[in-house]
């Protein structure tokens, strides 16, 4: 019998609850990453709805490969104890700061992988329409002035 990475990786994982993709501490991860990526970002959400973002992408694409964005969180959780002997949702926001400016930009080995964290971030914080749509200039298909002709061109066609 073949013993594969995701296995392992669901047995040593925290558990997540029913209706969720995250476990909670890995959705702390991404709240702790966001506050410190997110702060020089022209976006109006807060850290919170970034994780929440991430979280309901994962819930809805249903992908097999969430464990890998799990792995990820949990490896971001406990780099850090190598370096500064606490977990990094136990660190003060100067110290993540840190952690990203001293060891992920600067990478090697297990800190260029924990960088990857700031694409979910990203993704989480541009991936809310709020933000997407204000900040970007983007409209959604849906809202596009061509499947909403202005008020001029209706009364064109009425008559």
């Amino acid at each position: 019998m073949r013993i594969t990475l995701e296995e392992v990786a669901y047995r040593v994982l925290p558990r997540v609850e029913a209706g969720r993709a995250l476990a909670q501490s890995e959705w702390l991860v991404l709240v702790k990453a966001a506050e410190v990526f997110l702060e020089t970002e022209p976006v109006t959400v807060t850290p919170e709805e970034a994780a929440d973002n991430v979280e309901r992408f994962l819930i809805v694409a249903r992908g097999n490969r969430a464990w890998r964005i799990r792995a990820l969180c949990t490896m971001v959780e406990l780099l850090p104890i190598s370096v500064y002997g606490k977990r990094f949702t136990e660190l003060p926001l100067a110290a993540r700061q840190r952690i990203v400016s001293e060891q992920m930009m600067r990478g090697g080995k297990l800190w260029s992988v924990a960088a990857k964290i700031r694409f979910l971030v990203t993704m989480g914080a541009y991936g809310d329409a709020r933000s997407a749509n204000t900040q970007t200039g983007f409209v959604p298909i849906p809202l596009r002035r061509r499947f909403h002709p202005d008020a001029a061109s209706l009364l064109q066609l009425a008559s």
